[in-house]
C-alpha cells in the first residue's frame, strides 16, 4: 500500500513488488529503497503529518476554528439586535420607518438608526451591515 507515494504502479521498487521482501539478511534492497527519492518524499509527507496533527492543525481542526469563529461573531451580531429591539420595546417605540436600508438615514426607523449607532463602535456589526448591503438586520 502507498499511503503518501504518488509513484506509478510501474516505477514500483524490487522492495515493494508484490511477493514481497523475503531476504531480511541482505539489506542492501531496503537501502538501496530508502535512498530513491519518492520514499524520502514519501518520508517527508508522513512527518509533516504527523507534525500537523500533533500540533492539531488539520484540516477538521481548522474547519471547527472557522465554524466557532462565524457561530461567536453571529451570536455577538443578535446580541446587539436585540439589545436595540429590549430599548425599543421598553420605550414603546416605532421599529420601522419608511425604507429598510442602513444607508437611508431619512427613512430609516428607529431600529435601524439603533443599529447603526452601534455599528460604529462595534467592528463585528460594522461588517456585517456591510456585507449584507444594509439589508439582512
Amino acid at each position: 500500500m502507498h499511503l503518501f507515494s504518488k509513484t506509478p504502479a510501474n516505477s514500483v521498487s524490487l522492495f515493494e513488488m508484490k511477493q514481497g521482501f523475503r531476504k531480511w539478511k541482505d539489506s542492501s534492497p531496503v537501502v538501496s529503497h530508502e535512498q530513491t527519492s519518492w520514499h524520502r518524499q514519501a518520508f517527508t509527507e508522513w512527518k509533516e503529518m504527523e507534525m500537523r496533527l500533533r500540533e492539531e492543525e488539520t484540516i477538521k481542526e481548522k474547519l471547527v476554528q472557522e465554524i466557532e469563529t462565524a457561530r461567536s461573531k453571529g451570536h455577538h451580531i443578535l446580541t446587539a439586535f436585540l439589545a436595540c429591539i429590549k430599548l425599543l420595546a421598553k420605550r414603546n417605540l416605532a421599529f420601522q420607518g419608511s425604507s429598510d436600508r442602513v444607508d437611508d438615514v431619512k427613512g430609516q426607523g428607529n431600529f435601524l438608526a439603533h443599529v447603526k449607532l452601534i455599528a460604529e463602535f462595534d467592528p463585528n456589526l460594522k461588517v456585517h451591515l456591510k456585507k449584507t448591503g444594509g439589508r439582512g438586520v
